[in-house]
């Protein structure tokens, strides 16, 4: 067994054992299989590209597993700390235990040796090889997401009204970013994800990082940001994005639900629905499907997207490291 690192020029030895994993990037839109590998290896060209590094593990001359060993930009910048991802962290199916522990033991080791305070690896479920070799390797579970999608062909939005005589939708201005802030900390604050749930996350910098998703968001990052306001009142607010360039070359027509909150003081209103709504209105013009994560204990979530016609379609871990 070899570990090595891969170079951009040496990517398309990938592509057989990328066209036989069960791992790939959203894999609910199995009809599209072959696009969703070649857009696979596409990003991964284009990652490395951008400074993310390749790892392989083979024996005799056959993959048996790769990651990419990639920065954390954003965290690092709020947490002050250096922080990195193992990205698509993906074995063959019978690759023997210690192979794939000690190949996490190694990206482990890469990321000490440049520095490096705090690794995150989200995996599928499923992928029980990565997540037995991430928890030996001392890895935490932070999180579970169920990936909940809309599919507009076969479940057309039959929804309309946004507005009444006391709540109205509109898109955000940079103007609410002091009250959306103050909305994202109150929403968030007895939150139960990755942040939260890490216990080396003091809460109030786990409060501020939905804070700095708002900010960013408004800032650029996203490409819808619709705001629900009661009696002119800002009470919630939903984010999108739109689907990728890359996603489009591959034609994917998947669409993006970011993250939604609404002030504790309007629950019950049905804001989450309207804001869902609006977004959905307004990205179904470009992509037939949406996906949207929630937390697996987020139940008030679930129920509101099963009642917009949403279906669940894969289901994820994240995992903390601190080194």
């Amino acid at each position: 067994m070899d570990i090595r690192k891969c170079e951009k020029s040496e990517i398309s030895e990938l592509s057989s054992f990328l066209s036989n994993s069960n791992y790939f990037p959203y894999r609910y839109l199995s009809a599209k299989r072959n696009n969703l590998i070649n857009y696979w290896k596409s990003d991964i060209e284009k990652r490395v590209e951008k400074g993310s590094e390749l790892y392989l593990i083979f024996s005799k001359n056959n993959i048996k597993g790769f990651t990419l060993f990639e920065d954390l930009p954003w965290d690092s910048k709020i947490f002050d700390k250096k922080m990195g991802c193992l990205t698509h962290l993906t074995f063959i199916e019978d690759i023997d235990f210690q192979e794939s522990k000690k190949f996490v033991d190694f990206a482990v080791s890469v990321a000490r040796e440049k520095g490096y305070e705090f690794l995150l690896c989200k995996s599928n479920t499923d992928n029980i090889s990565a997540v037995h070799s991430l928890e030996k390797n001392g890895f935490y579970l932070v999180d579970t997401l169920l990936d909940f999608v809309w599919d507009r062909k076969t479940n057309p939005l039959e929804f309309s009204m946004l507005s009444n005589e006391k709540i109205f939708i509109e898109e955000a201005k940079l103007s609410d970013e002091d009250e959306l802030r103050h909305i994202a900390r109150k929403a968030f604050s007895k939150h139960f994800g990755r942040y939260h749930s890490d216990p080396n996350i003091p809460k109030e910098k786990a409060n501020s990082v939905y804070e700095e998703w708002v900010s960013s968001c408004l800032r650029g990052y996203a490409d819808h940001f619709f705001v629900a306001k009661v009696e002119g009142k800002l009470a919630g607010y939903s984010i999108w994005k739109k689907e990728s360039e890359l996603e489009k070359e591959f034609d994917l027509g998947l669409g993006h639900y970011s993250i939604a909150g609404v002030n504790e003081e309007f629950r019950g209103m049905g804001l989450f629905k309207l804001l869902t709504i609006a977004g959905m209105k307004e990205l179904e013009k470009e992509v037939d499907m949406i996906e949207g994560p929630t937390h697996i204990n987020n139940y008030p979530v679930q129920r509101g997207y099963a009642g917009l016609g949403w279906k669940i379609g894969d289901a994820r871990h994240s995992f903390h490291k601190w080194i």
